[in-house]
C-alpha cells in the first residue's frame, strides 16, 4: 500500500531541484511555462507541464522525483495534457 503524500511536498521537491512552477496569468488567461502539482487524493498527487518542452519537462520531473524516493507513473492524457501520477511506495 502506498503512503500518504502532499502535493505541496512534491512541489517543494521540484522547486528545490531548480524546476520552475507554472503560474496563471489572468491578463492573458494562460499558464506560464513550468510545472503544476495538485492533490488527487491522500495517497497521490498529479503533475503536468505547461508550455513548450513538455516531454523534456516531464522526463526531468520524473527523474527528480524518483531520486527523491517518489514513485512516478504517466497517466492517460487529460484534455490533451500529459499527466504524471506521483505516490510514495
Amino acid at each position: 500500500m502506498t503512503m500518504r503524500i502532499r502535493a505541496a511536498d512534491v512541489d517543494q521537491a521540484l522547486a528545490d531541484a531548480g524546476h520552475q512552477e507554472s503560474e496563471y496569468d489572468p491578463a492573458t488567461q494562460t499558464w506560464d511555462p513550468g510545472y503544476r502539482a495538485w492533490q488527487l487524493h491522500p495517497r497521490a498527487a498529479a503533475l503536468v507541464h505547461d508550455g513548450p518542452g513538455r516531454d523534456d519537462g516531464l522526463t526531468a520531473y520524473t527523474a527528480t522525483l524518483r531520486a527523491a524516493g517518489y514513485h512516478v507513473l504517466e497517466d492517460e492524457p487529460l484534455d490533451d495534457l500529459r499527466r504524471l501520477i506521483v505516490t510514495r511506495p
